[in-house]
């Protein structure tokens, strides 16, 4: 029996891999603590607990200088 090797389109895979959507995580992305109502979403787009929701604190990627020049 021969099999050949399956050819990949890098198309259908990115299409793919689109399509395959996270569910929100209810849990501080630092210290895994449990966010109940209050959560803090930073402008990086992740979710913290109080502790953790300042810019300094977990190191995030989120451009301010320039977001501020553009005010």
């Amino acid at each position: 029996m021969i099999v050949e090797p399956i050819v990949l389109i890098p198309d259908l895979v990115e299409a793919a891999a689109a399509q395959v959507v996270m569910p929100q995580s209810n849990r501080c992305l630092i210290c895994r603590k449990k966010i109940r109502l209050m959560g803090f979403k930073c402008r990086c787009g992740t979710i913290f607990c109080g502790t953790h929701r300042y810019p300094e604190v977990h190191a995030c990627t989120f451009d301010f200088k320039s977001m501020g020049q553009k005010l």
